[in-house]
């Protein structure tokens, strides 16, 4: 993931390579995230999402998965998050609405080492 702050805005881009194990292929994935802060625990902004199938040979446009969501990420404490959107199929397709929630827990890392009192 290859992200940046710019001030009270956020953008990220994870050009994503999946394995297709039906298929035995690599899969070019790529998404992307814009937003900005409501508040110190709370943004919202865009989400987009792709699916461009096999590396070599990518599908045309209406037989991609392209969804734009307009979606929220709320921290709760340290570890916790939860993230919100509905999203909407940019091409035939893809589905014509989404609705997705996710509740994240961080385990491991620097922003997730216990505060010492």
């Amino acid at each position: 993931i290859i992200d940046k702050e710019f001030g009270s805005f956020y953008i990220s881009v994870n050009p994503t390579f999946d394995w297709n194990i039906d298929r035995h292929d690599f899969e070019f994935n790529p998404c992307m995230q814009v937003s900005g802060k409501i508040n110190s625990k709370a943004d919202l902004g865009f989400e987009w999402y792709s699916g461009y199938g096999h590396v070599q040979n990518f599908l045309p446009w209406g037989e991609q998965h392209q969804v734009l969501f307009l979606a929220t990420n709320i921290n709760f404490g340290e570890r916790w998050e939860f993230n919100a959107g509905i999203g909407r199929g940019l091409n035939p397709s893809s589905d014509p609405w989404i609705i997705k929630c996710i509740v994240g827990r961080g385990f491991i890392g620097r922003n997730y080492v216990e505060k010492k009192k």
